[in-house]
């Protein structure tokens, strides 16, 4: 096996079998019938690249994923101020003005985009592959290109000059992020600046963050991974930042005609990898153990969206668990994938059989926890 960057050979590391999380099913059966799949890094020690391979079947899955993807954020004083300080940052930064066009490749409900033109009076562009937006973009009047980003939509941006493209916790997702990023430098130009925000494979390690290796999450990055790919295509990392979303990501600033300073390369080796993947049979043992006392009748998970069903499966939890309370419209009465658990409203929390609630979102802890009746024992998976 040789890596996708750099084609030194490179260690498969085997973690679990799971399914893909992050879409639903309509019924017991169907969900039942999902396949599951490995989930195994493959390292390369040489440029520091992390990813799983893309295995037969999974492709149809998660473009299904992608095509029905609703935001799940919680809108929390803490994720607001942050996405103000990264409109109001990139925008004195890099001087967007009225004059400037920003591009977002994975612009969700186009939020984002919206905080910038009302800062700066940009022009705003998005493409999107979810095809469950339309009506937000409509509302907000937000040119959006839906479908996912690749050459074949050079026609519809190659006659707009770009000032900046931001791609937020996307690039993971991608099943080729060298030729995602061939595409993305042909549209670029010397002024062109690229963000690309991603969960930090080193605080991933270092955090044990084990909601963020779901099989969704092709890609984990390190500076010198993103360094190695830009630098195929003339492009380099001017600067980065360490964020608190995610549970821990990473900003990158990429610029064309830029040589990556090599005092910021980081580096990930086997062994904390090897450790990493020896943790989560642990925390499998803990939880698993600490739930062993109720019945599971009594506990109902919280958090649906593609985090909550990837620690179901990883840690085993479908034996102690019926039912996941998740609020986003239209959830309720689906199933995720590979099990008999059972989406619900939080209406569920007010049985009085029920004595504890999992939070399986642990980037929203604290809202789910707001939600959640306070004679119930709150139990933090991560």
């Amino acid at each position: 096996m040789k890596c996708i960057v750099c084609s030194e050979p490179i260690t498969k590391i085997h973690i679990a079998e799971t399914p893909i999380s992050g879409y639903r099913c309509a019924t017991e059966d169907e969900s039942l019938a999902q396949p599951s799949f490995e989930l195994a890094f493959r390292f390369c020690n040489s440029c520091n690249m992390i990813n799983y391979s893309m295995q037969e079947g999974a492709d149809k899955l998660l473009d299904k994923l992608y095509s029905e993807h609703v935001s799940t954020y919680y809108y929390t004083k803490q994720l607001s101020e942050y996405m103000t300080n990264f409109v109001d940052g990139l925008s004195n930064q890099y001087n967007i003005n009225s004059s400037s066009t920003v591009l977002e490749i994975g612009c969700n409900s186009g939020r984002l985009l919206t905080m910038f033109r009302e800062k700066t009076g940009c022009s705003i562009l998005g493409i999107e592959p979810s095809k469950t937006f339309s009506e937000e973009w409509s509302n907000e009047n937000i040119e959006v290109i839906n479908d996912y980003f690749s050459a074949n939509l050079f026609p519809q941006i190659k006659n707009r000059k770009i000032d900046l493209v931001v791609i937020r916790h996307v690039y993971e997702h991608i099943p080729d992020p060298v030729a995602f990023f061939k595409d993305l430098s042909e549209i670029c130009t010397n002024e062109t600046t690229i963000i690309i925000e991603v969960p930090y494979f080193v605080t991933v390690l270092k955090r044990k963050r084990i909601e963020n290796v779901s099989y969704s999450h092709l890609n984990y990055f390190t500076i010198r991974s993103i360094s190695e790919i830009a630098k195929m295509y003339g492009f380099g990392v001017s600067k980065y930042e360490l964020v608190e979303t995610d549970g821990g990501a990473i900003v990158y600033h990429i610029t064309k005609g830029v040589t990556t300073n090599p005092s910021i390369l980081d580096s990930v080796s086997q062994s904390d990898i090897e450790e990493f993947v020896d943790y989560i049979e642990t925390a499998k043992g803990k939880i698993q153990h600490l739930l062993s006392k109720y019945t599971k009748e009594e506990v109902v998970g919280y958090g649906a969206g593609s985090k909550g069903p990837h620690l179901v499966y990883i840690l085993g939890l479908k034996d102690y668990i019926n039912l996941v309370v998740d609020d986003t419209p239209g959830y309720a009465g689906m199933y995720l994938p590979g099990t008999s658990v059972q989406i619900c409203s939080a209406d569920v929390l007010k049985n009085k059989n029920v004595k504890a609630v999992v939070n399986l979102a642990p980037t929203h802890s604290e809202a789910i926890q707001a939600k959640t009746p306070a004679n119930l024992e709150f139990i933090e998976v991560i």
